[in-house]
């Protein structure tokens, strides 16, 4: 499944849906609140991706979350996520979100300029109440190259896994790189949440 680099991939919205063995590729989407939008798969309560690559996607726009695949209340097996670029690869949020033996590699975050208004934020995973549970999320980096100062929760940035609340269980979060060229830079950032092995 490709999005030419022109329009968003899968959705699926009915429970039971189940998205298998496909590789969905050059997606792009705009406004990637994750209760707005999404660039490659956007998984809803009781939905489920198995056995896919999600690759090549790019989300734009203010707060990027789910450039590859957004996660509200959905489960994702076996998968793989990766060269996506904007504000996160993956958004794993909600009570019943979960993701299992995933790799999330090579996905960058460019940065942002003051109109582009988003820094960003887990360029990896974002756990946001889901858990993430056997997966290595390895080789992501995160830019912001005009920020002079980062403020509340919208500081919270990490170029690997950044957790508002939920899990991270027995995964590998190794070679992830987070740079910030601005002059003077303050952060305040948070975790809440659980990490365990």
């Amino acid at each position: 499944i490709t999005g030419t680099n022109k329009v968003r991939g899968v959705s699926l919205t009915a429970a039971g849906a189940t998205l298998a063995n496909l590789t969905v590729t050059d997606c792009y989407g705009s406004y990637m609140h994750a209760d707005s939008g999404f660039s490659g798969v956007r998984l809803e309560v009781g939905t489920v991706m198995s056995n896919c690559v999600v690759r090549n996607c790019t989300a734009t726009g203010t707060g990027p979350e789910g450039a590859g695949v957004c996660a509200v209340d959905g489960r994702i097996y076996d998968s793989v996520i990766s060269n996506c670029t904007g504000g996160s690869a993956c958004y794993v949020g909600g009570p019943s979100a979960l993701m299992v033996r995933t790799f999330v590699c090579g996905n960058k975050s460019s940065g942002a300029t003051a109109g582009d208004g988003y820094i960003p934020l887990g360029t990896g995973v974002i756990i946001d109440g889901g858990e993430v549970r056997d997966s290595v999320i390895a080789g992501n980096e995160a830019k912001n190259s005009s920020w002079s100062k980062v403020y509340a929760q919208e500081s919270m940035s990490a170029s690997g896994v950044l957790i508002y609340s939920g899990k991270l269980v027995n995964c590998t979060v190794v070679g992830n790189t987070f740079t910030m060229s601005a002059s003077q830079v303050e952060t305040y950032a948070g975790l809440a949440g659980a990490v365990a092995n």
